[in-house]
């Protein structure tokens, strides 16, 4: 899905967004139309979310292009001003587990341990 969203909008990259249920913890990303228009903060009039970023996306070589050189962050030097810019680089697309496949937040100890417990077949 997110290889042919990109095919069919011409983005610079397809992003997979789950819901996102604790926005005061995990960065919301905002859209309209599928499109990315906000990082973080409040929800922009007409927006839809908050969206999670799942870290699965699909990218064409016009992302690279967008990366500055040196050390930077895909959230702060690239999706911010692609949003503020409302240039409609980046398209989200919902990820439906587990139709899609699964997706853990790998983030902490305990959170890996239990995505290796639910891929083990020991959890629920």
């Amino acid at each position: 899905p997110l290889v042919r969203a990109r095919q069919e909008t011409g983005a610079a990259s397809t992003l997979a967004v789950l819901p996102n249920h604790d926005p005061a913890r995990e960065t919301p990303l905002w859209s309209e139309n599928g499109r990315l228009v906000a990082v973080g903060g409040e929800r922009p009039a007409g927006a839809d979310g908050p969206w999670l970023f799942t870290g699965l996306q699909a990218a064409s070589e016009a992302l690279l292009l967008r990366i500055p050189e040196g050390v930077s962050e895909l959230a702060r030097d690239v999706l911010r001003p692609s949003a503020a810019a409302r240039d409609g680089a980046f398209v989200l697309v919902p990820f439906e587990a587990p139709k899609d496949g699964f997706w853990f937040d790998l983030g902490t100890p305990e959170r890996l341990a239990y995505a290796e417990a639910v891929v083990r077949g020991q959890a629920v």
